[in-house]
């Protein structure tokens, strides 16, 4: 049957004529038709009927042979990805290399002078943005140079805990920059010491009244592990009159803070028996606070953001418990160790009038 219709199809004048005397849809027609259309160079039309073939016949021998046939048309016609086709289905490799001599004078054989230095690496890697070159390591070879916002931004968000002079000033300008989340926003925040956050303090005053500044501050006055400042009175003492020192400067947005240490460092003294220090009793009554025994005039003088709350929560930042019953410490400071004294009316500025005499006359 193929040689009658390829005899028909060669010799008929009009091919399409020849084509028509076969079935539509059947494999001959599409065989036929598929080669028509290769030899009139329509390979557009023979890509389509070959894409419809398989579905239509399945992968038979006649659909190899047109596939092959097509392939190579393609070939001439330099469509892409047929070269790698046909190479695939012939199996052809092309592991030949060209001879060359040992030692191509034309090319140097090192390197240029200064091309591979760490230098030059460094200011290569630096070109991307981010520092996403930048290995750990050459990230403090930074330090000593100018970096733009973002470079900045990045080499902070990465660096690690390093005493190098130029880190508070970086530190600072990043803070200053439009865009910055504010003090504790980055892991070098956490990274630096005490005389660091003091240092980074004085350039950016308005971190005084910053919780995250003042929190991380305290934490770096924490005694060491090894000091139980439950049992060790003296060391207990110690860490909080050297936390007042710090707290007592602070602005009054860190009031709540104040009244916390200030009670711990009251608490303390009285259990060891100590001698009350008037200045640290006047100190504690100075400071506003929501209490029934405190001068409710000189209270409603004092703005409401000024008023402490009474045993706040501060564990995290300085490792001690909320304070306890305030009113029982002022009493008992009053009746034991200063109206016995008699020099109570020096703390009747900030004490209900009542409230005072009444402890006086129990103390008497």
């Amino acid at each position: 049957m193929d040689l009658e219709i390829l005899e028909a199809l060669a010799l008929a004048d009009n091919r399409a004529a020849a084509l028509s005397q076969l079935l539509p849809g059947s494999e001959d027609h599409d065989y036929f038709r598929c080669l028509h259309a290769q030899h009139r160079g329509d390979l557009d039309e023979a890509d389509s009927i070959l894409e419809a073939w398989t579905e239509r016949h399945g992968s038979t021998e006649r659909y190899l042979r047109m596939r092959v046939r097509q392939d190579w048309y393609r070939l001439g016609a330099a469509a892409e990805g047929v070269a790698d086709d046909v190479r695939d289905r012939f199996g052809v490799s092309h592991w030949h290399e060209a001879d060359v001599p040992d030692v191509d004078p034309s090319r140097p054989t090192k390197l240029a002078a200064g091309s591979f230095t760490g230098a030059a690496l460094l200011a290569e890697a630096q070109s991307y943005s981010d520092l996403s070159q930048v290995t750990d390591e050459g990230l403090y070879e930074l330090l000593d140079q100018e970096l733009d916002p973002t470079r900045r931004r990045a080499l902070l968000s990465r660096i690690g805990h390093t005493s190098h002079d130029a880190l508070v000033r970086l530190v600072y300008e990043d803070l200053d920059t439009r865009g910055s989340s504010g003090f504790g926003s980055l892991n070098i925040h956490r990274e630096l010491t005490l005389d660091q956050l003091n240092a980074l303090a004085k350039l950016e005053p308005r971190l005084l009244t910053n919780r995250n500044w003042v929190d991380a501050v305290v934490r770096r006055m924490h005694p060491p592990s090894g000091v139980d400042i439950e049992i060790d009175r003296d060391a207990r003492e110690a860490y909080l009159r050297e936390l007042w020192q710090f707290v007592r400067e602070l602005p009054v947005a860190n009031n709540a803070l104040k009244v916390h240490v200030l009670w711990h460092l009251l608490d303390t003294l009285r259990r060891k028996n100590a001698p009350v220090d008037s200045a640290l009793l006047a100190a504690y009554l100075a400071l506003p606070r929501g209490a029934g025994y405190l001068a409710r005039e000189w209270l409603e003088q004092v703005r409401p953001e000024e008023i402490a709350q009474l045993g706040a929560d501060f564990r995290g930042t300085t490792g001690l418990p909320p304070a306890g019953d305030d009113e029982a410490l002022v009493r008992d400071y009053l009746q034991r160790q200063v109206i016995t004294r008699g020099d109570a009316e020096q703390y009747a500025q900030w004490l209900d009038r009542h409230w005072l005499d009444a402890e006086i006359a129990t103390a008497q």
